[in-house]
């Protein structure tokens, strides 16, 4: 225990002197892991990405007007720019998520040092959102793009932890206009909006940032009722409550068949109900210059959303999974909630991109969820919380 106190002791010093090197030489190790899974394919690359990234490759930006994708504008400009690059189209898919991620350990170390720590520890936080598991195989190996909307989002809570609204909700557009599940923090804005933490002005900044988003397509000649329906539309893609999602309808999946639209209505009513006590609880309790209670709210409202909310899909905690990483830097105790959120995402991850079933039963994944789910109201709802950070 000495010799590894003194080992630590010896990097923490060498940092000092040369913080850099350590910056960068986790930077270089991520690119060597994300080179690894450039070529892999998945069954949503055949299905839809490879499909979008060829129209675009044949027909130019203009095909962008004909209804043949169900993704955001923000993301097909991104895939526009993708066809540009001389490399199989696989790899260009993927190569355009790199430049997030560093963007998002960025982000994770501010959220360390905003908790006070020490600027060694900002460079454990930047490498630990690098090498998530989550991480890796959401971008690399998937070539999703939750991280367009994740990492702004991420951000969006660094800045009304350090009360600049303004930052905050130009973030919070960006990750909306990528995807609607932006809208995860949306009790924890509101919460905030309740205590007058920010001016209601600034919720017109999100909107205004997607519609903004949407013009260009309009201006290639897509309708632009055509592209406000995106979202609402990929609502009714599946009949299912729970696509491989480790949700709360893990456990009632059988009602697809018997009742799928009492489950639904059901689902939304939950969740209605969580958000208001959510609310409530928050409003009467929470101390809004505490940066503690207001990242396990935060926290706490990426994940109790896609937990309740039916028709989620596998990759709908992804942000409550990367968030996670900053709740080890409020106590490291916190381990083992981030190592639960990993198992159960490696489950239902293993089911889509290997097409083996799952490791273990759905179920399970959504009882390790409702285990961090329990503790995660646990800690919101404990009275008179022993906070050492400042705002």
């Amino acid at each position: 225990m000495i010799l590894l106190k003194r080992y630590f002791a010896n990097i923490e010093h060498n940092y000092q002197e040369y913080p850099w090197i350590y910056y960068l030489s986790s930077t270089l190790l991520f690119f060597v892991f994300y080179s690894l899974f450039l070529e892999k394919v998945s069954m949503d690359y055949i299905i839809h990405l490879e499909p979008w990234f060829r129209a675009i490759l044949y027909n130019g930006f203009g095909i962008l007007r004909d209804d043949f994708y169900n993704y955001s504008p923000a993301y097909m400009y991104l895939l526009a720019f993708s066809t540009l690059l001389p490399v199989k189209p696989v790899i260009a898919i993927k190569i355009i998520c790199l430049p997030f991620i560093p963007i998002g350990g960025y982000y994770m170390t501010r959220l360390a040092k905003l908790f006070n720590k020490p600027p060694f520890i900002g460079w454990l936080a930047y490498s630990l959102f690098l090498f998530t598991p989550t991480v890796i195989i959401n971008s690399s190996y998937w070539g999703q793009a939750d991280v367009f909307y994740g990492v702004p989002l991420l951000a969006t809570i660094y800045y009304l932890l350090k009360k600049k609204p303004l930052p905050a909700m130009i973030a919070l557009g960006i990750s909306f206009s990528f995807k609607a599940q932006a809208a995860f923090l949306g009790p924890f804005i509101l919460l905030l909006l309740l205590r007058k933490n920010f001016s209601w002005k600034y919720i017109l900044i999100p909107p205004g940032i997607f519609f903004l988003s949407c013009l260009p397509v309009v201006f290639v000649g897509r309708s632009f009722l055509d592209v406000l329906m995106t979202y609402p539309t990929q609502t009714i893609t599946y009949r299912h409550l729970s696509y491989e999602a480790a949700s709360m309808w893990a456990y009632f999946r059988w009602l697809d068949t018997i009742n799928f639209d009492f489950g639904v209505i059901s689902g939304i009513f939950l969740c209605l109900i969580a958000v208001i006590i959510y609310n409530y609880y928050g409003y009467k309790k929470i101390d809004i210059n505490n940066n503690e209670q207001l990242f396990i709210a935060a926290l706490l409202s990426l994940f109790f959303m896609p937990f309740i909310l039916p028709k989620m899909h596998d990759r709908y905690f992804y942000v409550a999974e990367i968030t996670s990483i900053g709740f080890l830097f409020l106590d490291w105790r916190y381990l083992w909630t981030y190592i639960l959120m990993q198992v159960s995402a490696a489950n239902v991850y293993w089911a889509d991109l290997r097409r083996k079933g799952e490791l273990f039963p759905l179920e399970l994944s959504a009882t390790l969820n409702l285990i961090v789910l329990f503790f995660l109201v646990f800690l919101f709802m404990r009275p008179n919380r022993n906070i050492n950070n400042k705002s």
